[in-house]
């Protein structure tokens, strides 16, 4: 009688670990902005090209496969560039993107009594150039150059980084700070001249369950 139970006791133990792990699956979906510092490197890149402002914006999706482990994708408007300054010249290059990153997300609670949890996160990330552009000041001469035909039309890279999540029952409020590394040369006109994106961002996010 044990030996025909067995079979149906491994399939209802099976189907239950199956349903406790369906549980603690949860998706959230939400906004996020934030302030980009970005800057160039690689070779060839003007010694006194320094970081420049701009805008990130954009949609993230979460998906928990544990409590402690998720899948981020995002998409971002993401602005980066650099400024250079001499003594009568000034140059700022304004290179806008649509960025697609996945993020791998290590989620841990920082306090039992507090619904306040951490985050660590690293990920590949693939941009769409949608425009690029720089506005010389020679002498109060002002002029703005497009630099869409100079410039690559994907950008490659991988991101880095850490945030924190407050969980108010029905939304997530979010603050992160992260590091794009640029892998690919942005600029096309010059072979052997190899500039790289990079990119620090500060963000806050607001996401529903």
């Amino acid at each position: 009688m044990m030996k025909k139970l067995l079979p149906l006791f491994i399939l209802i133990t099976f189907l239950s670990m199956s349903f406790t792990l369906r549980a603690q699956q949860v998706i959230e979906y939400g906004v996020m902005t934030g302030l980009n510092i970005a800057n160039l490197s690689g070779k060839d890149v003007p010694s006194n090209a320094t970081s420049k402002a701009g805008l990130l914006l954009g949609f993230a999706f979460q998906y928990y496969f544990t409590p402690i482990f998720s899948i981020e994708p995002e998409v971002l408007y993401s602005m980066r560039g650099a400024t250079t300054f001499g003594s009568f010249k000034t140059e700022v290059i304004t290179l806008n993107y649509i960025e697609f990153p996945v993020l791998a997300k290590y989620n841990f609670h920082l306090s039992p009594k507090e619904p306040v949890y951490a985050n660590l996160f690293v990920g590949p990330s693939i941009a769409l150039n949608v425009g690029a552009k720089d506005k010389i000041n020679d002498n109060g001469y002002i002029s703005t150059v497009d630099l869409r035909n100079s410039t690559k039309a994907l950008d490659y890279g991988l991101v880095i980084g850490a945030g924190m999540d407050f969980d108010m029952n029905t939304s997530i409020f979010s603050v992160g700070t992260r590091y794009t590394f640029g892998l690919s040369s942005m600029n096309k006109a010059y072979v052997n001249r190899i500039w790289r994106n990079g990119v620090f961002a500060i963000t806050i996010g607001y996401s529903f369950k």
